[in-house]
């Protein structure tokens, strides 16, 4: 998190990790790659407020969730059902405009990792990202 504290400090920004996964099996660039660039957009998108970041394993401790949570702008409805929708199809093209590069390589790399990922509201404002990859077993 030291590489975000210069513009978190200026934004007024909080991260608070609570990171309960300690291990998934994958492409560890690949799988800091996916969570650099969620953080980097809620860090974008969030003015000031919180960013939490939670992550835990499911019941059978097959698959290990990792949600990054933020106090930002958001995504219309719309938005959210068209980003989760592009994750999860074969499509290389972003479904809006506003989208960045980060989106595509976010999506590559989860399926590489043989993972899921979709986005929901964050109630009163943001987004709520959870991303899912398999604790065991070879990536792509």
């Amino acid at each position: 998190m030291a590489v975000y504290k210069e513009i978190i400090d200026k934004k007024g920004v909080y991260i608070l990790p609570q990171i309960n996964c300690k291990l998934v099996y994958g492409d560890e660039p690949m799988i800091k790659s996916i969570i650099r660039n969620l953080i980097d957009n809620a860090i974008k998108n969030t003015p000031n407020g919180s960013i939490i970041i939670t992550s835990g394993y499911s019941p059978n401790e097959e698959l290990c969730e990792i949600i990054i949570a933020d106090e930002g702008k958001g995504m219309t409805e719309e938005e959210i059902v068209a980003m989760n929708k592009y994750f999860r199809s074969d499509d290389d093209i972003l479904p809006f405009s506003i989208l960045g590069y980060g989106h595509k390589v976010i999506k590559d790399f989860v399926h590489k990792q043989r993972g899921t990922i979709r986005y929901r509201q964050n109630v009163p404002s943001g987004i709520i990202a959870t991303v899912v990859l398999p604790v065991t077993g070879s990536p792509e």
